[in-house]
């Protein structure tokens, strides 16, 4: 059986149009997860935000991305100036 756990995030765009991420935690169950929730979305700052809140599911010793590596940002425009 695959090990899920709950991670929560709260993110918005400031008004430069910067997203600003505050990673709150890792959680064993969705019901834990949303109870931290419950006990952030009143704290200042996060307040203004209220909506603004994630919770994603991550299953244990699972890959999640970059499984084909990356390239920058500069490698990326060379090939449009070719």
């Amino acid at each position: 059986m695959e090990r899920e756990v709950f991670f929560l995030e709260h993110y918005y765009e400031d008004s430069d149009g910067e997203e600003i991420v505050h990673e709150i935690g890792v959680f064993s169950t969705y019901e834990k997860a949303n109870e931290a929730l419950t006990r952030y979305k009143n704290k200042r700052g996060l307040n203004l935000y209220p909506d603004e809140f994630n919770i994603d599911t991550f299953v244990v010793n699972k890959d999640i991305g970059w499984l084909d590596g990356f390239i920058t940002v500069r490698e990326a425009l060379s090939i449009f100036e070719d």
